[in-house]
């Protein structure tokens, strides 16, 4: 499995106990997903347009895992023998949405919200690797496979976005074989996040301290929260349980960087926070 690093650097101090960071948000997007020989009859039909076909139900799904929007524009995807797909001008990626190239056909599916693209891919049935870059060449992620390593069902990254990649077959009860755009229990990566920054100029939610060690206290106008939940870099969700004025953060948490995402009956907040 191709280790992701994740550069942190301090930009500033806005007092004593706040400050901002600047992170490399390219190499948040992983390949997850890869489906190089889909299975015969209706089976391997992967882009849901009813007809199987060996190419063009191959498909390659990626995931922002972060909270910011990405401009994929002009990244490419290749294989061993070559670039197979630019992704054209005015590609965002959403936080935590999953992006996929089916090998063509008429996809149909919400594919869970996923953005979809149409190019012949031509995979190779044999070992290969596919690789994505982005706009200056450089490798942003990267899997390998072999011969046998998907024949008939998609090879997934297993817990998805940070596991090893293990043939779809082998993950549940075994008849399922793949799942483009949803998590391999077949859920929606998290794409709510879709007017993160405009939530963040416009919301009553404030909250307190920022870095913080322990319990996190919060003050909001109006009487309709719902649900606080923590989101990590890689878009696991936890509970959080709280009180009317504080949220709890589990002592098992490591440092780094979160996403506080507060459910209220008029939407979603997102707000960053530093763990110390």
């Amino acid at each position: 499995m191709k280790k992701i690093f994740y550069k942190v650097f301090v930009c500033s101090f806005l007092d004593i106990a706040a400050f901002l960071f600047c992170y490399n948000s390219q190499a948040q997007v992983v390949i997850n997903e890869v489906y190089y020989n889909p299975a015969s009859g209706l089976a391997g039909d992967a882009n849901g347009d009813g007809i199987r076909s060996a190419s063009q139900d191959e498909f390659v799904e990626m995931v922002n895992t972060s909270a910011n929007t990405i401009n994929i524009s002009a990244w490419t995807l290749a294989d061993a023998d070559g670039i197979c797909f630019t992704f054209p001008a005015n590609t965002n990626l959403l936080p935590h949405q999953a992006v996929l190239v089916f090998g063509g056909g008429q996809p149909s599916g919400e594919f869970g919200n996923a953005q979809v693209f149409i190019k012949s891919l031509g995979l190779n049935n044999a070992d290969n690797s596919v690789i994505l870059r982005n706009s200056t060449a450089q490798k942003i992620d990267s899997m390998a496979y072999k011969t046998n390593d998907g024949v008939g069902c998609s090879l997934t990254k297993s817990p998805d976005l940070t596991g090893n990649f293990e043939a779809f077959s082998k993950i549940g009860n075994g008849n399922i074989l793949f799942s483009p755009g949803q998590t391999t229990d077949l859920q929606p990566f998290v794409s709510n996040y879709t007017d993160i920054e405009n939530e963040w100029s416009t919301t009553s939610f404030k909250f307190y301290p920022n870095p913080v060690s322990g319990s996190l206290f919060y003050d909001y106008e109006e009487d309709h929260l719902l649900k606080f939940s923590l989101v990590d870099i890689y878009g696991k969700v936890e509970n959080l349980h709280y009180d009317a004025t504080k949220i709890l953060l589990p002592s098992s948490l490591s440092s780094g960087i979160y996403w506080l995402k507060v459910d209220t009956s008029k939407g979603v907040i997102i707000r960053k926070i530093f763990l110390l």
